[in-house]
C-alpha cells in the first residue's frame, strides 16, 4: 500500500532507530534511480542524545502520524524489571487451534451426531448446509442443555438445537481476544477464519487453558466457585500481575479493560449470589445496575463502586418492605464489594443508599428530571448514570428504563446543549503555548492527571451516542457505532479511537508503576519524566481533543 512519496532532503528509518530497534516500520521501494546518503545508527542515536533540535525533527515528525496504526502498534514502555510474558497474551489463536473439524448435513438425528462425536472423541460438532458451508454448531453442553436434560426427541434432526450463526474468530487474533469472546459470548467453542473469513478450524477454552495454566479463565473458574467473601478477596489481588504481564504482551487497552471489567463482573456476579442465600428471594423482580467506569467496561486498577438497584413496582402495602429487602441486599453487597477492594464511593452513588434503590418508576422520574428540568450542576452531577449496565437480575427493566430515556431525550436540545457545556469544563492539559498544565502545589505538584485528560473523549462519546439512540456504553464501542452510523468520518474515527488506546494505555502503567513501587495506583504523570516521543504524542492527541471539542461545541451550543 503507497503510503506516500518520498523526495530529495526526505529521511527514512529515523523513527525505527528511535523506538523500533531498527526494526523498519515501513519499506521503500525505488520509483526511479536513486542516491542515498546513510547515517549508522550508532552515530545517528549520537547526535539525538547530543543535539535536541535534531532528535526534535524526528520526534515532531513522528507525533504528527502516531495515529497511523503501523505507527501506533510499535509504542511500548518498559515498566521495570522484565517480567515473563503471559503466553495466553503473547500467543495468537493460529498457534493453538485444531484444523481436524468434524461436520456433518443438518438432517441427520441428534442421535447419530452424538456418536460421531463420541467416536471421534470431540466435543462439538459443525453443521453444513446442503451446499457445504458451515451454518452452526452442536456442542456437548447443546446435548445436555437442549436435549438430555428437557427431554428432547434424539432422532430429530440434529440442526434443530444448533448454535447459529457461528461465532467466529480470525486465526490472526490474539489469544486473550479469542478468551475475552468467549466471556462475552458464555461459550466454549469458536469458529477460526482464515484471511477470506471461511472456517478452517476451532478453538475451545480447554485450547487455551492448556496453553496457560495462569489464565484469567482458571481465575473465572475460581471466582465462580469462591465460597466466601475471603477468597474474593484473594482472587482480586492477583489482577496487578496479571495487567502487567498483559501490557508487556503488547496487548490493546480495550481488551485489558474489558477483561478487568469481566473480572469484576464475575466478582459482584458472585457476590450477589451469595447476598440472595443469606437475605432470602426478592420478593420481586431487579437489576443490580453499574454505573461510571464499569458501566462503561472500561474499569482500571484504581476505581470506587458506583452502582444502584433497580426493581419492579409494588404494590402500595408492600411497597415499605419491599424497599427494606433490597435496601438490606444493597447493604450487604456494597460492603463485600469494599472488602474485596472495590471502595465506598465518595459520593454515595450505591444501592446501599436508599435514594439509588428505587422501583422502575422512581428511575425514570430521575430520568425525566435530568433530561426536562434539572440544572446545569444537577446535570453535571447525574452524567455517571448515563452510562449505565446491567450486571445482575432482570435485564427486562434495565431495557424498559434505557428506551424511556431515548424516549425522554427525542428532540430536547437544551439537555444536550447543557451536558455540553459540562463537558467543555474538562481541557486537556495544554496551555496557549503548547506546554503541559500541570498540578502548582500537593503531592501530585508538576504532574497531570490522565484521568481528567480523557474525560473530553468519554464525554464526546457519551453525547453523541445518547443524541444518536446508541445503547452502547463502552467509549470506544460508542466511537465506532458513530463511525459505522457515519456520524464519524473515518479519519476522525480513527484518530479518537487510537487517541483513546494511548492514552488509557499510559494510564494503566502509571497505576501498574504506583503499585509495584508499593503505593496505590494513581492517574497522575509528570510530563518531564516522559521522552521527547512521548511528549510529543501527547501534544498530538491534546491537538486533536481540542479539535473534537471545538466541533461537538459548534454542533450542540451553535457556538464557536
Amino acid at each position: 500500500k503507497l503510503f506516500g512519496m518520498l523526495k530529495r532532503g526526505d529521511t527514512f528509518g529515523g523513527i525505527s532507530m528511535l523506538v523500533n530497534n531498527g526494526t523498519a516500520v515501513r519499506t521503500a521501494r525505488l520509483a526511479k534511480n536513486t542516491h542515498f546518503y546513510i547515517l549508522p545508527r550508532k552515530a545517528f542515536l549520537s547526535l539525538c542524545d547530543a543535539f535536541p533540535a535534531f532528535s526534535d525533527h524526528f520526534t515532531n515528525t513522528f507525533g504528527r502520524r502516531m495515529l497511523d496504526r503501523s505507527y501506533a502498534s510499535i509504542i511500548r514502555k518498559d515498566i521495570g524489571p522484565k517480567v515473563e510474558s503471559s503466553q495466553l497474551f503473547s500467543q495468537r489463536v493460529e498457534d493453538v487451534f485444531h484444523t481436524d473439524l468434524l461436520s456433518c448435513q443438518g438432517d441427520i438425528t441428534i442421535q447419530a451426531a452424538a456418536v460421531e462425536m463420541s467416536q471421534n472423541r470431540c466435543s462439538s460438532i459443525f453443521i453444513k448446509s446442503p451446499s457445504g458451508g458451515l451454518i452452526g454448531i452442536v456442542t456437548d453442553n447443546d446435548i445436555r442443555r437442549k436435549v438430555v436434560a428437557s427431554g428432547y426427541d434424539i432422532q430429530n434432526p440434529v440442526a434443530d438445537i444448533m448454535s447459529s450463526p457461528l461465532t467466529t474468530i480470525p486465526a490472526g487474533s490474539m489469544l486473550s481476544e479469542a478468551l475475552l469472546e468467549m466471556m462475552r459470548s458464555n461459550i466454549k467453542h469458536l469458529a477460526v477464519t482464515d484471511t477470506h473469513n471461511k472456517v478452517e478450524g476451532v478453538i475451545t477454552n480447554g485450547d487455551i487453558l492448556s496453553s496457560q495454566e495462569q489464565s484469567p479463565f482458571f481465575m473465572l473458574r475460581e471466582i465462580s466457585s469462591a465460597s466466601g467473601v475471603n477468597k474474593l478477596v484473594d482472587l482480586r489481588r492477583r489482577i496487578p500481575n496479571l495487567i502487567r504481564s498483559m501490557i508487556t504482551s503488547g496487548a490493546k487497552s480495550a481488551v485489558i479493560t474489558k477483561l478487568i471489567t469481566s473480572i469484576s463482573d464475575a466478582i459482584l456476579t458472585q457476590l450477589i449470589g451469595l447476598a440472595l442465600e443469606k437475605h432470602g428471594p426478592a420478593p420481586v423482580a431487579f437489576a443490580f445496575i453499574i454505573l461510571g467506569s464499569e458501566g462503561r467496561m472500561e474499569q482500571t486498577l484504581k476505581t470506587d463502586q458506583d452502582n444502584a438497584i433497580i426493581y419492579a413496582d409494588a404494590d402500595e402495602t408492600d411497597a415499605p418492605s419491599t424497599q427494606q429487602y433490597f435496601l438490606a441486599l444493597g447493604d450487604t453487597i456494597c460492603t463485600w464489594l469494599d472488602e474485596v477492594g472495590y471502595a465506598f464511593c465518595k459520593g454515595e452513588i450505591m444501592a446501599k443508599n436508599p435514594q439509588w434503590c428505587q422501583p422502575i418508576s422512581k428511575w425514570k422520574e430521575y430520568f425525566h428530571s435530568w433530561i426536562r428540568i434539572s440544572t446545569r450542576k444537577d446535570l453535571m452531577q447525574s452524567a455517571i448514570f448515563f452510562d449505565f449496565r446491567g450486571a445482575y437480575g432482570s435485564m427486562d427493566l434495565v431495557d424498559d428504563l434505557r428506551l424511556y430515556l431515548f424516549q425522554n431525550l427525542e428532540g430536547w436540545t437544551r439537555f444536550f446543549k447543557e451536558l455540553t457545556e459540562n463537558a467543555l469544563g474538562f481541557r486537556p492539559p495544554l496551555n496557549f503555548f503548547n506546554k503541559f498544565v500541570v498540578e502548582t502545589k500537593g503531592r501530585h505538584r508538576n504532574q497531570f492527571d490522565i484521568k481528567n485528560a480523557m474525560t473530553p473523549v468519554v464525554d464526546f462519546a457519551r453525547i453523541y451516542a445518547l443524541h444518536y439512540n446508541i445503547a452502547d456504553t463502552n467509549t470506544q464501542d460508542r466511537l465506532y457505532r458513530l463511525f459505522l452510523e457515519k456520524v464519524l468520518k473515518p479519519d476522525d474515527y480513527h484518530d479518537l479511537d487510537q487517541a483513546y488506546n494511548f492514552l488509557m494505555r499510559h494510564r494503566l502503567l502509571t497505576q501498574v508503576h504506583s503499585i509495584a513501587a508499593g503505593e496505590p495506583a494513581d492517574n497522575y504523570i509528570n510530563p518531564k519524566k516522559l521522552s521527547n516521543i512521548e511528549q510529543t504524542l501527547f501534544r498530538t492527541i491534546f491537538k486533536r481533543i481540542e479539535r473534537m471539542q471545538a466541533n461537538m461545541k459548534l454542533k450542540f451550543t451553535g457556538g464557536v
